[in-house]
């Protein structure tokens, strides 16, 4: 079997982006209750539609590094902070992924 580079550079971003989308799931059960938080940290895609349904993906400002999370969250165990720095992680590899493989992609076209 074949591997390319490509496919695996693609099927990493696709991981990223399951696990970010199964962390910030994960993360709004744990924090059910505490909605100042809630709202904190995940973005409401289409709130300016008034459709407040559908996932909630964690905010784009948490993916960079230097980017402190709420202070409301030393007080949750750490199982709860490590689901935020998994989200976070991945949050922050999908985009990086994706630019990845389109610069691989156009170099690999341009050299075919």
């Amino acid at each position: 079997m074949n591997i390319d580079l490509l496919d695996v550079i693609f099927y990493c971003a696709i991981f990223a982006f399951a696990t970010h989308l199964a962390a910030s799931l994960l993360l709004r059960i744990q924090l059910e209750g505490d909605e100042d938080l809630i709202q904190s940290l995940f973005l409401t895609p289409n709130a300016w539609l008034g459709n407040t349904s559908g996932p909630r993906l964690l905010r784009t400002k948490y993916f960079v590094p230097w980017a402190k999370y709420p202070e409301d969250m030393d007080n949750y165990p750490f199982f709860v902070r490590g689901t935020f720095m998994v989200a976070r992680i991945a949050g922050g590899a999908f985009p990086v992924l994706m630019i990845v493989f389109f610069a691989t992609a156009i170099y690999v076209g341009g050299h075919a």
